[in-house]
């Protein structure tokens, strides 16, 4: 097979990468050349890492001649995957993260269900886990449910089903095959630094009147510790308020289940980022009651209050029931505050 016919190019991988490491990496691409599947190409966008970091990447290049490299100015994950677009050839897109890694499966299963029911989006499950040297176990024969778009809507703003092994339909642009012109005409928001990808995902799915789920693992997510949302960050508020601002114009708040929806990724939102990288960690210079007040000034505006009016507690599983009671009391901060004292980690 002549590997650079473009007719052969089945599936562009697009790889963001930005001042990595080096062996996190060519685990990744590894894992991609040991697919049991051949036409795809691998698109890694350097995305203005340093010198040192960009140094092994020509390295990586010879690893295989359907690799390339693409370089720009630093410019954040969006623009380098939406660089990358400007240069893939596939029939269809799959995106994979420069510290992450895929089974040897996931090309064919995706491409065998894609293909057979000329689909625009395919996803299968991921897997978020701290070691990397978990693999899941390959299941014969998944399930394969074709479902509505707007349904799978829900999906991308929390994560509602569980598979095999704890694995899960996530939220990202990751696990999926996407065909290359739904995804040509939907670049991801450059301008929103927290929650890009599940703002994309909702658009691509307005372009898409059904998708295929495949339940079976197909991605990896290793859970890096030092990750930038475990990081204290003073500028998380407005970051959240930005990807809320953009995802608010997207919800169909008539419909009770995408403002419950709403309300749960707000609230993930409070908890992950805004709490546990910012007010509630012990390098925030405020006052323990200033932050407080803070949080809870959150909670009585937009964007963070638009579910108000559109969800009916009594209607509600007992969890998200909990969640909208703890919301209202004003006492938010508080439980995570002492929750977390008691714990003996005070950074949540």
């Amino acid at each position: 097979m002549n590997k650079d016919n473009e007719m052969d190019i089945k599936i562009s991988c697009i790889i963001p990468y930005y001042n990595g490491e080096k062996e996190f990496l060519q685990q990744c691409v590894e894992s991609i050349l040991q697919q049991d599947f051949e036409d795809y190409e691998i698109l890694i966008v350097d995305d203005g890492s340093d010198e040192i970091h960009a140094a092994g990447l020509e390295e990586i290049r010879n690893l295989d001649s359907r690799i390339k490299i693409i370089s720009q100015p630093n410019r954040g994950v969006s623009a380098a995957r939406n660089r990358a677009m400007l240069d893939a050839q596939g029939e269809y897109v799959a995106f994979v993260d420069a510290d992450d890694f895929v089974v040897p499966y996931f090309f064919s299963e995706a491409y065998r269900v894609a293909s057979k029911n000329d689909a625009k989006y395919v996803v299968g499950g991921n897997l978020v886990t701290h070691s990397r040297a978990q693999r899941p176990s390959r299941n014969a024969s998944p399930d394969i449910v074709e479902c509505d778009a707007k349904e799978f809507r829900i999906d991308c703003l929390v994560v509602t089903e569980k598979m095999q092994e704890n694995g899960c339909f996530g939220r990202g642009p990751v696990s999926r095959l996407i065909k290359r012109e739904i995804a040509a005409q939907t670049p991801f928001p450059e301008n929103v630094k927290v929650g890009e990808d599940s703002l994309w995902n909702m658009d691509v799915l307005a372009k898409c009147d059904k998708i295929y789920k495949v339940y079976q693992i197909w991605y990896i997510y290793w859970q890096h510790p030092d990750s930038a949302c475990h990081r204290y960050n003073e500028d998380m508020i407005e970051m959240i308020e930005e990807h809320l601002n953009e995802l608010a114009p997207k919800i169909d708040f008539s419909r009770e289940d995408e403002s419950e929806a709403y309300f749960l990724r707000m609230y993930e939102f409070l908890r992950q980022q805004v709490f546990r990288s910012y007010l509630g960690r012990k390098e925030c210079p405020l006052p323990l009651r200033k932050r407080a007040q803070m949080f809870r000034s959150l909670l009585r505006r937009e964007p963070w209050n638009l579910y108000e009016g559109h969800v009916d507690p009594k209607k509600c599983d007992r969890r998200t029931r909990g969640k909208l009671r703890l919301v209202h009391s004003g006492l938010l901060f508080w439980f995570w505050y002492f929750r977390s004292f008691v714990r003996g980690n005070k950074e949540g």
